[in-house]
This record gives C-alpha cells, structure tokens and sequence, in this order.
C-alpha cells in the first residue's frame, strides 16, 4: 500500500492561538504554512482577519511571517469571488510544491470546509455561478440568507461557515440551482494525505479575553 504524504492540519476559533503554535512547529520541523482562513485570503484586510502581520523583508509576491513562509495569504482582491473549488485547487498546488521541496505541509485556519475539501478530499460541485440569482440573493442581509438556507438546505447549513456571506451564497446557489443539496454534492474521495489534525479549544470566557488582549 502506498503511503500518503503527511500533512499537519491545525484548527481553532479565532485567537485560539493557531499562528503561534503552526510558527512554532514549522520551525522545528522544517514546516512551511498554507493558510485556511476564508478572509485571509482577501487582501488589505488585514485587522479584521487577525492576519499575522508579514516580514517587512518579504519578497514583493511572497507572504513571510516570523521566516515562514506562508501561502494562500493575500491572493485574491476584496470583492472577486473566491469559491471553495478555487480553495481546494490552489492549496493542493501549494501543498504539492512543499513536498516536492521536502518540507512539511501545516495547513492552518479556522474555516472548517477549506480544511475538509483537503482532509476528506472533498468533489466540489462543479456548478457555474448563476449571475441572476446571486445577483437577487445579495441584496438580502446575512441574517435572512442563513433562514433561507436553513429552510432550503438545512443540510449544508449544519457544514457551512454561516459567518460568511460568500459562503452562504454559494451553498444557497448551489442547492437552488440543481434541486440538491450543496452538502451532498461536496463528496469525499479517496483520502490524498496522511492527515495529523490538532484541535485547539478553550472556554468560552477564556477566548473572549484572549480576543480582547489581541
């Protein structure tokens, strides 16, 4: 049998403390960092994301951080689409290329369906976007997007990040468009890496201070 690459994942809420500790093993490991955050991904938005702040001495199309290197920060500007598929493609380019340079893949964010697409090997549905019917969708709040998927697709309201418009919008394109839900249409394969995830929890109480020392 064929063995997987090994592939760390580390997830968490926001202030859980993921960049420290990926930063941490990284550099005892010879790791490199791919990100796994919906928001950082999006350029100069870097205060509401917590994106850790990049080494002023990084190459210009590069994102470095405390001398890791990080990818899939920073790659796509506010207001383009960026979907799950876009995700999934990009970061096992990513992944593939620090292996290839024998180092260690840290996958490290707290969007649970980035981090799922890799793990479980997600089949993204391969739906074009409906321009009429997310043009509609957008004029609503997130607030009433969520009820309606909720209503329409409780399914992959259950797996969504229901935080994120885009994300929301998409599930409810999805569903709407082909009468499934978008939940089961993001199929598992065959797994493609050998999968060491690290959860990070804390109180309630706790990570309100942690976020409010920030």
């Amino acid at each position: 049998m064929q063995k997987l690459p090994k592939v760390i994942f580390i997830i968490g809420q926001t202030a859980s403390g993921k960049t420290a500790l990926s930063i941490e093993l990284a550099k005892r490991f010879n790791g490199v960092i791919v990100n796994a955050d919906s928001r950082q991904v999006y350029k100069k938005m870097n205060i509401i994301t917590a994106k850790p702040l990049r080494d002023s001495e990084s190459p210009k199309s590069e994102y470095w951080v405390k001398g890791i290197k990080h990818y899939l920060v920073d790659v796509c500007d506010p207001g383009k689409p960026f979907s799950l598929a876009d995700y999934k493609k990009q970061a096992l380019e990513a992944i593939q290329t620090i292996l290839e340079e024998g180092k260690l893949p840290i996958v490290v964010g707290g969007t649970g369906l980035y981090v799922w697409s890799l793990v479980d090997n997600l089949s993204i549905p391969a739906i074009a976007p409906n321009k009429k019917l997310r043009d509609s969708l957008e004029e609503k709040s997130l607030s009433d997007l969520v009820k309606l998927l909720n209503n329409v697709d409780p399914q992959a309201a259950q797996k969504v990040d229901l935080k994120n418009k885009r994300r929301v919008l998409r599930a409810l394109e999805v569903s709407l468009s082909t009468g499934e839900s978008f939940a089961t249409q993001s199929t598992k394969a065959a797994l493609i890496y050998d999968s060491l995830q690290i959860g990070l929890r804390w109180e309630r109480a706790e990570i309100f201070k942690r976020i409010e020392d920030f």
